[in-house]
């Protein structure tokens, strides 16, 4: 019986017959600092030509190290979290947050 991930691997090769390079990036256009270095630091990324500089500059984008009011912009934006346990805490997290009884048994 094969395992999973072999048949995961037999269905995508049979299923993703053409394969597109895709070229020039659309989402960050912008012409300001901050957008190019955006930029530059994604096409590192894509290629694995990361340097210190790209890691140094996507540190002052993280979460945490943002101030306040730039922080509550991503309030109501969508989430992904590697594990369902991380889920769980936010969840918990939010409900808590409303500071009522959300349901009773």
């Amino acid at each position: 019986m094969p395992l999973p991930l072999q048949t995961a691997s037999r269905i995508y090769r049979a299923t993703f017959t053409k394969v597109f390079e895709l070229t020039q990036q659309m989402r960050q256009r912008g012409l300001a600092t901050e957008d190019l270095q955006f930029q530059r630091v994604l096409s590192n990324l894509r290629s694995g030509q990361v340097e210190k500089e790209d890691w140094t500059f996507l540190q002052t984008r993280v979460l945490v190290n943002l101030p306040l009011q730039e922080r509550e912009v991503f309030n109501g934006v969508i989430r992904l979290f590697p594990m369902t346990s991380t889920v769980d805490a936010k969840n918990i997290a939010m409900l808590e947050s409303f500071g009522q009884t959300c349901c009773e048994d």
